[in-house]
């Protein structure tokens, strides 16, 4: 069972909060040379987040699972602090840089722990091949060390680390089957789930949860 335990997430700024309050975030994409931003709660010991920016709440209720989505914010240096309602703070910074995309995910601290957060950086998607489509993988399942991702039962991530995220595989449009194992193991913890992957578009496919009753979430990565 998950724990009882809700999260609040601060994006504090530390430099240029003026600015980021002034400016305000917008849902759906940015202004040129402005930076995306977006939050993934993994914390499978947490049943609710709650999002300020600067101490202003921007999220409130989210559930283990949920995303924000991109919004587009001024580029500059902020500290992201995750605070339990047990009391429990972690802290990370970004440097968000022009024109680039962050995923700031967090991830379960454990029992009388502080979540952790990974953050991840994107440039911006290019458009070469408008038929194809680009994939990563993210082990964020609590006790599972490494994770295998299977498209169509053919490994497709291999050994994924927790807390890592893939590099980025590019597959044909289409319909695919999702499994994820335990490294190097023929068993399955969940799957098949269905994915249907939609020309040009990229998608970020994160495992979590316990090991013991793992869940999978596909992520839209478009901004």
């Amino acid at each position: 069972m998950r724990m009882s335990r809700a999260v609040t997430i601060l994006l504090i700024v530390w430099v240029g909060a003026a600015a980021l309050l002034g400016a305000g975030c917008r849902k759906h994409g940015a202004s040129p040379g402005e930076s995306l931003v977006r939050l993934i709660d993994a914390d499978s010991d947490a049943q609710e987040v709650a999002v300020s920016v600067d101490g202003k709440q921007t999220w409130k209720g989210a559930k283990f699972g949920s995303g924000t989505g991109f919004a587009g914010v001024p580029p500059g240096d902020y500290q992201v602090q995750a605070v339990s309602d047990e009391g429990y703070s972690g802290l990370d910074y970004i440097t968000c840089r022009p024109n680039v995309a962050y995923t700031v995910l967090i991830l379960g601290g454990g029992p009388s722990a502080p979540p952790r957060m990974r953050i991840f950086a994107d440039p911006p998607i290019s458009s070469d091949e408008p038929n194809r489509v680009r994939l990563r993988f993210i082990d964020a399942a609590e006790g599972l060390e490494a994770a295998d991702m299977l498209l169509n039962n053919v490994v497709a991530f291999a050994g994924e680390p927790y807390g890592s995220r893939s590099d980025e595989l590019q597959v044909d449009a289409g319909d695919y089957d999702i499994k994820v194992n335990a490294a190097g193991r023929v068993q399955s913890l969940i799957g098949p789930i269905p994915l249907r992957c939609q020309p040009g578009r990229a998608y970020t496919i994160v495992a979590s949860g316990p090991r013991t009753n793992v869940s999978v979430n596909v992520y839209d990565d478009s901004r």
